[in-house]
């Protein structure tokens, strides 16, 4: 094969990957000095996507989750957790509260609340599911809204009055939300986890089909040539 056809391969390659990957954006897990954090997305609870899922598009009022895998590196860290949106001040304003997560069966909860985890005597790693909806009221829809973690890791240096406590976090988008106008109904739920399983079933199917055709391709080619 010639050096023209190798690059004419090359770039539709290229251009196959990226669109196949345009709704998500490879993730690996966030490291600060005392630990990592993971994330995963899900419209279901079943299916998880370990990544920064881009453009999700929901309903007012459906659910989503988000698992979070947190590991620490050193002896009696604490560990906090929060989900914000950048610019939103007030809960009342916010466009995501969680339904269900740390504290489990607490129902409402104020979307800025500092989740503590308390001081992890030993290195370790444990994993926590949070069910989080869209507001039924939400005014910013039409619109995409950024969902945020923070993880906060402090270790205290020293004891009694002249201990102090230093620290380091981690912040980054676990999804990026498309809210749609309509308010969500469970027959909107099974659709939607039917749309985006099948969506990325023929993604998959797409991109190998294209990819055994370009390598037929490439042989053809290099068969004429000889």
């Amino acid at each position: 094969m010639d050096m023209k056809n190798k690059r004419f391969l090359f770039i539709m390659i290229l251009l196959i990957l990226s669109c196949f990957f345009s709704s998500v954006t490879a993730n690996k897990p966030a490291t600060c000095g005392y630990g990592t954090c993971d994330t995963w997305f899900s419209f279901d609870g079943i299916n998880w996507h370990n990544t920064t899922y881009r453009n999700a598009e929901l309903h007012r009022g459906e659910s989503f989750f988000i698992k979070t895998m947190i590991s620490t590196t050193k002896p009696d860290i604490h560990v906090s957790i929060r989900f914000f949106e950048v610019g939103v001040n007030s809960n009342d304003d916010a466009s995501f509260e969680i339904l269900d997560g740390y504290v489990t069966g607490i129902i409402n909860q104020n979307f800025k609340q500092i989740y503590s985890f308390g001081i992890i005597d030993t290195p370790t790693r444990f994993e926590k599911i949070w069910k989080i909806k869209v507001c039924e009221n939400a005014s910013w829809w039409n619109a995409t809204s950024p969902l945020n973690i923070f993880v906060d890791f402090n270790e205290q240096i020293g004891e009694g009055w002249g201990s102090e406590w230093i620290g380091d976090e981690i912040s980054y988008t676990v999804a990026t939300i498309y809210i749609k106008k309509s308010v969500f109904s469970p027959v909107d739920n099974s659709e939607l986890v039917s749309e985006n399983v099948k969506y990325l079933s023929l993604n998959h199917i797409i991109m190998i089909s294209i990819l055994i055709g370009l390598i037929f391709l490439s042989f053809l080619l290099k068969f004429k040539k000889h």
